[in-house]
């Protein structure tokens, strides 16, 4: 699992990054503020954000959790209060877990052996032809088929791949990706509102003519 560590105290992210390289996990980046996470994920994007709650920069954990929710990548908060008043102001935002300082090794291996487990079932990496993608299940809002390519569409980019559509779904295997056209399957966590002819994701009206959701 690849985990990116975004904590503003340098002698706390790097304590936290020897136990999860302890427990067998990679650490490809350590950021100190909210805006340097969003610029790592566009380098690479990792399995999960180990995300401080209030890092002290104007992109706080808060923001920046906001943020990863739209681009599907999955986080768990770190923080130094356990409480319930805490716990309830960040729970709209669905973070996988959290993780309270100080550290014990043993409860974040349970926790980040629970959630690889988790997230197994939402990334998936595509071998076509000589290219490899790299998807997360609440990233992609549609794909649109043209002939034999598809095109991904994703809360932040677009990709073009050589294959079906109906190959591409099996691929994916995610249970929300469903297809609501001969051109267009969507992704069902994205829809805000469907009729008996369309289906709105985010704001792309989109023709429906099977009856998937």
């Amino acid at each position: 699992m690849k985990i990116i560590i975004a904590e503003d105290e340098i002698a706390v992210a790097e304590h936290l990054k020897r136990i999860v390289e302890k427990i067998g996990f990679s650490v490809i980046r350590m950021v100190q503020c909210g805006e340097d996470v969003l610029s790592a994920i566009e380098f690479e994007i990792p399995d999960l954000v180990l995300l401080d709650i209030n890092m002290s920069h104007r992109t706080d954990g808060i923001n920046t959790a906001e943020k990863l929710n739209r681009l599907g990548v999955p986080f768990v908060f770190i923080t130094a209060h356990s409480d319930a008043e805490t716990v309830d102001r960040v729970t709209r935002l669905k973070p996988l877990g959290y993780i309270v300082k100080p550290f014990i090794s043993n409860q974040i291996r349970v926790s980040l052996t629970t959630i690889y487990g988790q997230i197994k079932e939402r990334v998936r990496e595509l071998h076509i032809g000589k290219e490899k993608f790299r998807f997360h299940s609440g990233s992609i809002l549609y794909i649109k088929s043209d002939n034999n390519y598809c095109e991904i569409i994703t809360s932040e980019k677009r990709y073009v791949l050589r294959v079906s559509l109906k190959n591409l779904i099996e691929l994916l295997d995610f249970k929300d990706i469903v297809r609501v056209h001969r051109s267009y399957a969507v992704n069902k966590q994205h829809v805000v509102k469907v009729d008996n002819k369309t289906v709105q994701i985010a704001e792309f009206i989109l023709p429906k003519t099977l009856d998937a959701i």
